[in-house]
């Protein structure tokens, strides 16, 4: 029997209502007995709003599952699912169990958490590749440069993929890289803001997997997004309607016109007088 413990703290949730914080925590308790996995999942809300419609989303390296819909999760309370999963066929190794958690507010506004979980089969495998994510701050788009370096004096081909929450969409999250021995390398991931809210800070994780010799190796990077407010065009369009300022471009357009045309009179040359 083996089982790993991971506690990490979804940053998410920033409700419309004014001051108003979700923040849930989650345990994840995974025990491998044989070739089956027992997954149990804990999420306890720590911010200071009810989060409502909470739906828990665990994905292993061969299938998923969902949990029923819990109506809802009051400040301080915690909620606990367990699943089964089959790890038959897989070699022997470390795996990531990603784990997705979907909730609403009080306005029934989407928000959703995200978490990775160790998965120790049949033997331990410790990876020779380090990983940074960096932490980045965008408004409609924005980078996540992944930065990693290979530790051991042989080649290693890399599976890499970017997991986000649900509000988060990024281009070509899955993919790969070569590393000679002892080389570093950057990947970039365009990540764009597809339902998240201003103020909101999300967790993100790459993972970098490769097999050697018949066992699997995972190597994981954590970082953090976070929703900027829009630039002050955007926020003047946001306060003052598209109608108003369709009308403030029709005027400055007629105004233009009118300083040209008195240009073009002004300049005009005085017809030459007629001699007699």
């Amino acid at each position: 029997m083996r089982y790993l413990i991971f506690l990490p703290l979804l940053i998410c949730g920033r409700s419309p209502l004014e001051g108003s914080v979700i923040s849930l925590q989650s345990q994840v308790k995974n025990t491998v007995r044989g070739e089956t996995l027992e997954t149990t999942i804990t999420v306890t809300n720590r911010g200071d709003e009810t989060a409502l419609n909470i739906q828990i989303t665990a994905k292993s390296p061969q299938s998923s599952k969902q949990s029923a819909v819990l109506p809802d999760l009051p400040v301080g309370k915690s909620h606990s699912e367990t699943s089964t999963f089959s790890l038959a066929g897989l070699n022997p190794g470390l795996y990531p169990l990603i784990v997705n958690i979907g909730y609403t507010d009080a306005n029934l506004y989407p928000f959703s958490a995200l978490a990775i979980s160790p998965i120790t089969y049949k033997t331990g495998s410790a990876p020779s590749i380090l990983g940074l994510l960096g932490n980045a701050k965008v408004r409609q788009s924005g980078r996540l440069d992944l930065k990693v370096k290979n530790l051991e004096n042989q080649n290693r081909h890399l599976t890499i993929q970017l997991l986000t929450p649900r509000e988060l969409s990024a281009e070509n999250p899955l993919t790969t890289l070569d590393l000679s021995p002892g080389a570093e390398s950057k990947v970039s991931f365009v990540v764009r803001n597809f339902a998240a809210l201003k103020g909101s800070t999300y967790a993100v994780y790459a993972t970098m997997e490769y097999e050697e010799n018949g066992i699997h190796f995972t190597a994981l990077a954590p970082g953090t997004l976070t929703i900027e407010p829009p630039g002050p065009l955007a926020s003047l369009q946001h306060s003052l309607g598209p109608a108003l300022l369709f009308l403030l471009a029709l005027g400055a357009l007629i105004g233009g016109r009118i300083y040209w045309e008195r240009r073009k009179v002004t300049a005009k040359p005085s017809s030459p007088g007629i001699r007699r």
